[in-house]
């Protein structure tokens, strides 16, 4: 009488092992272009080699038209609100409402600038800071209520300053030295504000008060024209 041996069971290890593996193979295979999407330049810039490109420039010069917006606005939004509202209290809401619009501002277009383009978001947050700056003599005809509104939905985008431009400048020069490069560009910060201190006080009397909101408003729209030319692109070739 022939005796077989039993049959060994399967390697439950190797076996587990081998699933394992299977499904994180296939999860990096589905998950692949999300993964490698090209989001940068490609590029790392030294300080001096970005000094030596266009980009750096164009980024400045955005950055310092649409700072204009964010002192004139901080500034002097209660002043203009005292001219037609005698609620201290009221301005006072506004001036703590303003501090979360700032502080969601900036969280709302940080989490924009990882979907989209800085390009198409830059030429977007300029055209409604123009849009506001524009119509925002009219709150005084309306009321404290379109104040309120107008104030907050300004401060809400150009909070977006302060997340997009991190950003674009980390995008476009690299990580390596990204302190180092964000900290020239932010050196337009230290211009714009004695810059907009000088405009004000000169062309207070001159202007008025509808004057001084059309010529933030045109930087706010010189600020877009400048994005619409900027055109650095990703490794992919699309706009960052």
């Amino acid at each position: 009488m022939l005796v077989f041996p039993a049959p060994k069971p399967p390697n439950r290890e190797f076996d587990t092992a081998s699933v394992i593996e299977n499904v994180m193979h296939d999860w990096t295979l589905s998950h692949s272009v999300e993964l490698t999407r090209p989001k940068t330049s490609g590029r790392d810039f030294k300080p001096l080699q970005m000094l030596r490109t266009r980009a750096f420039y164009t980024l400045w010069f955005m950055y310092f038209f649409n700072g204009q917006a964010n002192n004139f606005l901080q500034s002097l939004y209660k002043a203009f609100g005292q001219r037609f509202i005698d609620d201290d209290h009221f301005l006072a809401l506004i001036g703590s409402l303003a501090a979360l619009c700032v502080a969601g501002g900036r969280l709302m277009w940080g989490l924009l600038s990882d979907k989209f383009p800085f390009k198409v978001l830059m030429i977007c947050l300029s055209s409604i800071v123009a849009i506001l700056m524009f119509t925002f003599y009219t709150t005084q005809f309306v009321g404290r209520i379109m104040f309120l509104i107008w104030t907050s939905a300004s401060l809400l985008a150009i909070a977006g300053n302060f997340s997009l431009f991190p950003a674009a400048s980390s995008k476009t020069f690299g990580l390596t030295n990204a302190g180092v490069n964000y900290g020239l560009l932010y050196t337009c910060v230290g211009v714009y504000g004695p810059v907009n201190a000088a405009v004000t006080s000169v062309l207070s009397a001159a202007l008025g008060w509808f004057g001084l909101f059309c010529v933030v408003a045109i930087f706010s729209l010189i600020s877009a024209f400048l994005a619409f030319t900027f055109n650095v692109k990703n490794t992919a070739g699309s706009d960052l």
